[in-house]
């Protein structure tokens, strides 16, 4: 229904997720010129020229596994852990993950609202 939440529990398991597919513009909210590469190229890193637009009325826990996420010109290798997704802020909640030759595990919130 529209305006309502939208509310779950996913798990997410993927080989790659590249992010920069899903940056928008900060005006327009359109999709921007480095997500548009990044559709037609995922397997390779693009710069990221944008912001990654959370939906207010998103509810979500993401449980993650993935192989490599790819945000900007960042490589992410095993990342595991929970994302909360809610009130358009992302929370990074026991997430878990390799680069730069070290195992990070951060603890993070970024909202996208203004």
């Amino acid at each position: 229904m529209p305006g309502q939440p939208l509310r779950g529990n996913l798990t997410v398991n993927s080989q790659r997720f590249n992010m920069n597919e899903w940056m928008v513009d900060e005006v327009s909210a359109k999709p921007t010129t480095g997500a548009t590469a990044a559709t037609k190229a995922s397997a390779t890193a693009t710069k990221a020229d944008g912001v990654l637009q959370i939906p207010k009325e998103f509810d979500l826990t993401l449980n993650t596994n993935v192989g490599q996420v790819i945000y900007d010109n960042l490589k992410l290798d095993n990342v595991k852990g929970t994302v909360g997704v809610r009130d358009e802020t992302a929370t990074l909640q026991g997430l878990t993950f390799n680069t730069l030759g070290v195992r990070l595990a951060p603890t993070a919130r970024t909202a996208a609202k203004t």
